[in-house]
C-alpha cells in the first residue's frame, strides 16, 4: 500500500492525479463512488493549537475521560456531503471524568482497515518513553485535513477524550495499569476537580462576605481580585503540583 492509498484510507480523500488510461479513470471513478469524495481541504502544514495543547489544558477543557476497550468499527453511509465515515464502539472500563455509559460509540471520517493492529509498544512502555513529554510522541496524529481519524486494535484498550476537538493524545493506548499518562491524568482530573470546588467555596464565601452579614468584614478588594485570578486559571498549586509530575518523574535507565 503506498502512502497516497493510506492518507486516503485514514482520510478518505485522495490526491487527484491526472489518468494515464481510460481503465485507470474507470477505477478511479469507482473508488470515490464507493467511498465517497471527502471535505475539499488544504493541506495541514502546521497542527493548529487544539491538537497540542498542554496536557493540563487538555484534561481541564475535557468534560468526559475514560478508559475504554475497543471492540469494533463499522463504515457509516456517506453523507450529503459525500464524506466517507465510520463509527467506533468501545465498552467502558473506567470513568476518569465525567459521564460516559456503560457503551460508547465515537465518528470519523474516513475508512477503518479491517484487523487493524497497533505497532508494537504502541503504548511507549507505559508511557515512560522520554520522547512521550520531550517532543510529543503520540500514538496518533492528525491527517491533512488537521482532523483526527484514529484507528484502533480489538481488544486494546485506549484512555479516551470524548469530547472534540480531538488531541493528539485522545486516543493512547494503555497496556498496564501503573500507565504514566493514565496515572498523570488521574491526578490532573483530581486537581482539576479541587481546584473547581475551592473556587465554589470561596465564591460563595465571597457572596456571604459582602452581603452585609452580621459580624462579618468583606475582604479587601485587593485580595478578592488575587482569589479570582486564581480560580479562572491563574497559578494554582494543586494544578502545578499535578504538573510537575508529568514533567519531572523518574526515568527508566
Amino acid at each position: 500500500m503506498t502512502q497516497t492509498d493510506v492518507e486516503f484510507v485514514k482520510t478518505g480523500r485522495r490526491r487527484r492525479a491526472a489518468p494515464r488510461t481510460c481503465v485507470g479513470v474507470m477505477f478511479f471513478t469507482a473508488i470515490v463512488l464507493t467511498l465517497g469524495w471527502v471535505r475539499d481541504a488544504s493541506a495541514c502544514t502546521a497542527a493548529p493549537a487544539w491538537l497540542v495543547v498542554h496536557h493540563a489544558e487538555l484534561v481541564r477543557r475535557s468534560s468526559r475521560i475514560a478508559l475504554a476497550r475497543f471492540e469494533k468499527a463499522r463504515p457509516l453511509p456517506i453523507d450529503s456531503d459525500r464524506n466517507a465515515r465510520y463509527e467506533t464502539l468501545f465498552a467502558t472500563v473506567e470513568v476518569l471524568k465525567g459521564q460516559v455509559d456503560r457503551r460508547f460509540s465515537l465518528t470519523f471520517f474516513g475508512a477503518h482497515p479491517d484487523n487493524f493492529r497497533d505497532e508494537e509498544g504502541a503504548d511507549f512502555k507505559g508511557h515512560t518513553d522520554r520522547r512521550v513529554w520531550e517532543v510529543g510522541l503520540t500514538r496518533q496524529t492528525n491527517g491533512a485535513d488537521c482532523l483526527m481519524h484514529p484507528w484502533f486494535e480489538i481488544g486494546a484498550t485506549y484512555l479516551i477524550f470524548l469530547d472534540e476537538p480531538y488531541h493528539w493524545r485522545s486516543f493512547e493506548r494503555i497496556d498496564r495499569a501503573d500507565d504514566r499518562w493514565l496515572q498523570a491524568v488521574r491526578a490532573l482530573v483530581a486537581a482539576d476537580a479541587s481546584h473547581r470546588s475551592r473556587a465554589r467555596v470561596e465564591r460563595h464565601d465571597s457572596a456571604t462576605s459582602t452581603s452585609g452579614g452580621h459580624g462579618q468584614l468583606s475582604q479587601p478588594a485587593e485580595r478578592q481580585g488575587d482569589q479570582r485570578d486564581e480560580c479562572e486559571g491563574g497559578e494554582d498549586p494543586d494544578d502545578q503540583r499535578a504538573v510537575h509530575r508529568l514533567r519531572h518523574v523518574s526515568w527508566p535507565s
